[in-house]
């Protein structure tokens, strides 16, 4: 039976200014405590910048350096991430709503408990990040790297995979109700029992197999 097409609606897109004010993040370090950042076009280094409770809205992010920033309970709402570098980033319990990444590098980062409302991520390498626990609605992965992610116990319902790697990836306990995984590779999982009711195409099914037989205990054998 083919989903309902309600069950994966196309993010609703970040909502920008025409004209957001240009600021270079060495203008806006100084401010740690709660920072709050609004109709503003960034750029810059902030490599292992600490701050809680940064908000962001309405901003355009593009070549930021925050590799192995600390950065937890950021809430984003309508903001453009447009090739930045996050790898190693710590951004558990961040909230995300209507949020476009692309082109971005997060090798590692942690997104621990976050969650995510209206998210697209295009084009962006997550290897080894930790998404578990994140709790995920209105959201489209498109040729995003996944490879051995932490996705244990995650919430996807509906949520769209759309050729992307998750080989080697652990969605124990996960929740893929509704969600679609076509085109992706699914390779190595850990926890594959955790995709029903997700939906794959046929050429994944080879894929898939294996790992579900040794899970139901079921030796293959030549007669």
């Amino acid at each position: 039976m083919a989903a309902s097409p309600d069950l994966v609606p196309e993010p609703v897109a970040p909502r920008l200014a025409d004209e957001l004010k240009r600021m270079s993040a060495d203008d806006l370090i100084d401010d740690t405590d709660g920072p709050e950042w609004a109709g503003l076009a960034v750029h810059g280094d902030l490599v292992d910048w600490e701050a809680e409770d940064l908000r962001v809205d309405g901003c355009r992010l593009a070549g930021l350096q925050l590799t192995g920033a600390r950065l937890e309970g950021t809430r984003l709402s309508d903001v453009v991430i447009d090739g930045c570098e996050l790898s190693g980033a710590v951004l558990e319990g961040a909230q995300f709503l209507r949020v476009e990444l692309r082109q971005c590098r997060l090798v590692g980062v942690r997104f621990g408990g976050a969650r995510w409302r209206h998210v697209r991520i295009v084009g962006c390498k997550l290897d080894r990040a930790t998404l578990a626990h994140l709790d995920a609605e209105s959201v489209w992965l498109e040729g995003v790297m996944l490879v051995e992610a932490d996705l244990r116990d995650a919430r996807f319902p509906g949520v769209r995979f759309d050729a992307c790697d998750l080989t080697g990836a652990d969605v124990t306990g996960a929740r893929f109700t509704g969600a679609r995984l076509h085109g992706s590779h699914l390779d190595a999982l850990t926890g594959v029992r955790s995709l029903a009711g997700a939906e794959i195409d046929s050429e994944q099914v080879l894929a898939l197999a294996p790992l579900l037989l040794a899970q139901a205990g079921i030796i293959v054998t030549e007669r």
